[in-house]
């Protein structure tokens, strides 16, 4: 019974990672050949069929990322985008959505535009999502993003980070907090924004 129910878990899982593995490129530039790093790609394809469901491209150059919705997402091969910045071009190419450290703090935002990206006023909250990642992308990201949930949880343990990143000086967490609230930013769930939106 016990062999039986433990080869049932592991049908789930093997069925359940053909579904949603991804793999990440990190920072992969295709600009020196792309035709090259388009070919590897469908080998991994061919070679791993119900393995690779799709991937998140991070490279940071938007023709990069064209290039993998044109190669790929007609096929069905999910291609997520490494930033919102992104997130409106690429759905309107065929990416499926994005992978980005801005969701831990705005992820209504970025949810709402996935949405309603076909909407009239899709590209205004693509503007407003641009405007918050360039306030929280003045420093490094991982603890800019600590300061932000920092202030808006009203949490100050929150603002550690680890070796071999450093905290933001309390210069630099004030630039990105007084930046924030130039723009009127919230965020879900966290003390002052919930707080704000319940006033």
């Amino acid at each position: 019974m016990a062999s039986r129910a433990r080869g049932k878990q592991r049908a789930a899982a093997t069925h359940a990672r053909r579904i949603v593995t991804v793999f990440t490129l990190l920072g992969r530039d295709l600009s020196p050949d792309p035709e090259r790093f388009i070919a590897q790609c469908r080998w991994l394809l061919k070679t791993y069929p119900t393995a690779i469901a799709g991937m998140k491209h991070r490279a940071g150059d938007w023709r990069n990322t064209k290039t993998l919705l044109d190669a790929f997402a007609k096929d069905g091969f999910d291609v997520f985008l490494g930033s919102e910045s992104f997130l409106l071009a690429g759905l309107r190419n065929g990416a499926v959505g994005c992978i980005s450290a801005i969701a831990n703090v705005s992820p209504a935002a970025i949810d709402k535009l996935y949405r309603e990206w076909q909407k009239p006023d899709a590209d205004p909250q693509q503007v407003e999502l641009n405007a918050v990642r360039k306030t929280v992308g003045q420093q490094v990201m991982i603890p800019a993003l600590k300061q932000v949930v920092t202030y808006y949880a009203d949490d100050w343990k929150c603002e550690t980070v680890r070796p071999p990143l450093v905290d933001l000086t309390a210069e630099q967490a004030k630039n990105v907090i007084d930046g924030l609230k130039r723009l009127d930013f919230t965020t879900t769930g966290l003390g002052r924004s919930a707080t704000r939106a319940a006033a």
